[in-house]
């Protein structure tokens, strides 16, 4: 060894620098490395995020089509606003049957599912696969088109 040294003092001296900058910054080499870990703990996040956020975008682009797509091809317009696992009735306080499309004047369309909600076996139709346009024009168009045809609930 000490003959390397007496041999090669310079690439020594490089060594034993580096090997003391090392020691001197090993601090903030740690830091360092500490902040490059959350900037990619952060960046993992925020590009979940945005990919959440496309999905939902996506997914309220589909949902307007659909729900364009039962206004024009009729529904049965409610006077009050759908909500989601609400039986809807005819004008006789019977239950419209399932798969019945409807719709309200605010954009939501739905189709009547069954659901049993107390276990007898016996199950009522209700609002649900909801779909929402925020396309007031496509809604009007239905509504004075007759394609929507008004009941009272």
């Amino acid at each position: 060894m000490l003959k390397y040294i007496k041999r090669n003092p310079v690439n020594t001296a490089f060594t034993v620098g580096i090997l003391g900058c090392l020691a001197f910054s090993s601090g903030n080499i740690s830091q360092n490395l500490g902040t490059l870990e959350h900037i990619k703990k952060t960046t993992q996040y925020n590009a979940t995020k945005q990919l959440e956020l496309q999905a939902s975008q996506q997914n309220a682009a589909q949902q307007s089509d659909i729900a364009i797509e039962r206004y024009k091809n009729g529904c049965l317009l409610l006077t009050q606003p759908l909500i989601q696992g609400q039986p809807v009735y005819n004008t006789k306080g019977k239950p419209l049957p399932r798969g019945t499309v409807v719709c309200d004047q605010i954009g939501n369309t739905a189709k009547l599912i069954p659901r049993d909600f107390d276990g007898d076996g016996v199950f009522v139709p209700v609002v649900g696969e909801l779909a929402y346009t925020g396309n007031r024009e496509a809604v009007q168009d239905a509504i004075a088109s007759n394609q929507a045809m008004k009941i009272y609930q």
